[in-house]
């Protein structure tokens, strides 16, 4: 999860958001990731994450070429969930 979230930051310092344009990392992964703070599981690794669900207020339909970029990048699967409504997921396990 550690290198997921490292990944992620470097990602996004060099993504070319909108002036005032911010990523933030919401949904399951994070609910895991705070629920998972200080806890292990039963072999000593941190629970598994299996998709990043991030906001991206102000980039519109860009968003699509946005995630598709960091899922290359994270060689992840890119999902399209609706890109009429700019939603869009990348699948970790």
């Amino acid at each position: 999860m550690a290198a997921i979230l490292t990944e992620l930051a470097q990602f996004f310092a060099a993504a070319r958001l909108p002036e005032g344009g911010q990523a933030y990392l919401v949904g399951g992964f994070l609910r895991d990731a705070l629920r998972a703070s200080g806890r292990s599981t039963t072999d000593g690794a941190p629970p598994a994450a299996h998709d990043l669900d991030l906001a991206v207020p102000l980039l519109g339909a860009a968003l699509q070429n946005l995630a598709r970029e960091l899922a290359d990048q994270l060689t992840r699967a890119y999902v399209a969930l609706s890109p009429a409504r700019n939603v869009a997921r990348i699948v970790v396990n």
